[in-house]
């Protein structure tokens, strides 16, 4: 089924097929956008919530922090009274009956209610001795608030000097026949020159007082917020039902939620809660006076239809910009189809006249010009470049053979000629002749009347008169072994094959070795293979050098190396793969500073009457 459908698709005419494919690339393109601007938009639009949540936590926080200050102000300018201190230190245990509660009460209740003035969110206030003992000087009744307190409130309220905020406190109010939620500001009474504690002032403050700064700085309706205290519990919230409850049970968060909000950099966590994603926010402590911090909760919802109500508005600018898109493109391709339409036909024709011809440029556009103008360009070119590859063909293979022993037969005469005269010189007249002899059989046997194969016997004769001569100039540096069995001599290789190798070990290992080095030349018969190891334990490569090398080697192209490519390793490589093929190269190790091993492993091919097999 498959197949029949992509051989219709190959019969439709050209500016069907462009249009396809334009229509597919279009819709492709289409999904593609909306996949990946959808997400780019939802992140978008979920950091501006987050952005906006924390200006309305920071708007919060410093509300809450004013009216923390606002209070405290009120607590030290009581208890700084220096009637109210007088009267601390004259009852040290309270005042003993009514007629002393009345006349503290006529001395410093004006003077209090002058300092607090109308300020409704003091609901209650009265003086207390060290032991907890009501003064009365407020005329509030506030037994149903000490029955509440610890015992050890009032001896933590007289160690700490600073201001204190408690609760909240479930407190019977009559006003409203019901329990509200209180808090209680305490701060204790201290002497300004001994500093000695004589007693505490008592605030009782509505929770709502906290609670409606959020509802006066939230923007967002689907927003929420909370005091948190050190142990997690909401001490006041828009939502009274959650009073008192662990933040983790009231919304319903994991561990993990709980370390993001307050272990994270950020501080925030999505979690669900009421049936909605929901973006929980946590600040840092918002005033020195109390561990308190805001915990902010918005809604997702208003988030999410934001998001799709923007994604529906891309997706019909898509929809409407791909229609467009597609009607131009099919007029585009039948534009373009035309003439190529008719150019085929005329090359169609050309090829079954068997000429390589240019063909006439028939009258048409620029493109339709250019097209034909370019073809017949190629065809001028193609029949040129077969007539050089004719040419070239037959000088190949004397180049590929020739160029190694034009690289090294120059510089290396030279040098054995001047080793030759330097040992005239010395008057060592046989160690000259064993040079000469040397020479001519190195020469005898490279040249092999112009066959560039021979057996592997000549080549390791070839090579071991190479590394005499070279031993002759660095007799105090350079020594060699050759270790190949005999049994390998008939045996046919590539000539210069060895040799290279061993003359990139001198002058890239030995020479640039302190102290004597050693070429080792090793043979082993492997059946129908054979291996050559050239080692030497000169320099070495650098691991990087090493690594760019094998890289050069394993992936040559042309005829002429690399520059970072050793030229007589380059080119024995490129005869091997020649010879025997891609599946044939050298095997280079090394380490600097210690050794370089160089393995060939060759197919055997044996010398039979005088004919390679």
């Amino acid at each position: 089924m498959l197949t029949d459908r992509l051989h219709s698709i190959k019969k439709m005419s050209l500016h069907l097929r462009i249009f396809f494919m334009c229509a597919l690339l279009l819709v492709a393109s289409l999904a593609i956008a909306c996949v990946f601007i959808s997400r780019p938009t939802a992140s978008l639009i979920t950091e501006d919530y987050i952005r906006a949540s924390r200006r309305d936590m920071a708007m919060i926080a410093n509300a809450t922090e004013s009216t923390l200050n606002h209070l405290s102000n009120y607590a030290v300018s009581l208890s700084s009274d220096s009637r109210v201190i007088s009267a601390a230190q004259r009852y040290p245990h309270g005042p003993e009956n009514s007629a002393e509660i009345a006349l503290l009460r006529a001395s410093l209740g004006k003077n209090i209610r002058t300092i607090i003035g109308a300020n409704a969110d003091i609901l209650m206030y009265d003086i207390f001795s060290v032991d907890g003992r009501q003064f009365g000087v407020g005329g509030y009744d506030m037994n149903r608030v000490t029955t509440l307190l610890p015992q050890e409130f009032f001896s933590e309220a007289t160690r700490t000097l600073s201001t204190r905020i408690t609760g909240p406190y479930n407190v019977q109010y009559p006003a409203a026949n019901r329990q509200l939620p209180m808090f209680l500001v305490s701060k204790s009474i201290v002497d300004l020159d001994s500093h000695e504690v004589y007693g505490v002032l008592l605030m009782v403050v509505r929770e709502n007082r906290f609670s409606s700064v959020f509802s006066r700085s939230i923007t967002d309706s689907g927003a929420s917020c909370s005091i948190i205290d050190s142990e997690m519990n909401i001490v006041s919230c828009t939502d009274a039902a959650l009073l008192g409850l662990d933040m983790r049970k009231a919304y319903g968060l994991s561990d993990k939620n709980c370390r993001a909000l307050t272990e994270g950099d950020d501080r925030f966590c999505f979690a669900d809660y009421s049936g909605a994603q929901t973006l929980f926010m946590l600040s840092s402590p918002i005033s020195s006076r109390t561990d308190w911090r805001i915990l902010m909760t918005t809604s997702m919802n208003s988030t999410r239809a934001t998001w799709i109500q923007m994604f529906k508005t891309i997706l019909i600018i898509a929809v409407v910009t791909c229609l467009c898109l597609l009607a131009t493109s099919y007029k585009l391709a039948q534009g373009i189809s035309r003439p190529i339409y008719q150019m085929a036909h005329s090359i169609h024709d050309a090829a079954e006249r068997g000429e390589l011809q240019p063909l006439p440029n028939p009258s048409g556009g620029y493109e339709i010009t250019t097209l034909y103008d370019s073809f017949n360009a190629l065809i001028i070119r193609i029949r040129a470049l077969i007539d050089h590859i004719n040419q070239e063909q037959e000088e190949k293979s004397n180049y590929k053979f020739q160029l190694i022993q034009a690289q090294i037969k120059p510089h290396f005469l030279y040098n054995t000629l001047m080793t030759i005269k330097s040992l005239i010189d010395l008057d060592m007249k046989d160690a000259a002749g064993e040079c000469i002899y040397a020479m001519s059989s190195f020469y005898r046997l490279s040249l092999n009347k112009g066959d560039d194969i021979l057996m592997l016997g000549d080549e390791i004769e070839l090579s071991a008169q190479y590394m005499y001569i070279q031993k002759l100039r660095y007799i105090d540096r350079l020594d060699y072994v050759f270790d190949v069995p005999s049994t390998l001599y008939d045996c046919l290789i590539p000539k210069m094959t060895i040799q290279p190798i061993l003359e990139n070990a001198i002058y890239h290992g030995i020479k640039k070795k302190a102290g004597k080095g050693v070429i080792e030349v090793v043979g082993r018969d492997l059946g129908d293979r054979m291996e050559f190891t050239i080692s030497d334990n000169g320099n070495g490569i650098a691991p990087e050098d090493l690594k760019n090398l094998r890289v050069c080697l394993e992936t040559e192209r042309g005829d002429i190396p690399p520059k970072n490519a050793s030229f007589g390793l380059y080119s024995v490589n490129r005869r091997i793969r020649f010879f025997y093929g891609e599946g044939h190269s050298l095997r280079i190790d090394s380490r600097q500073g210690e050794y370089t091993v160089v393995t060939l492993v060759l197919p055997k091919k044996l010398h039979r009457g005088g004919e390679p097999e």
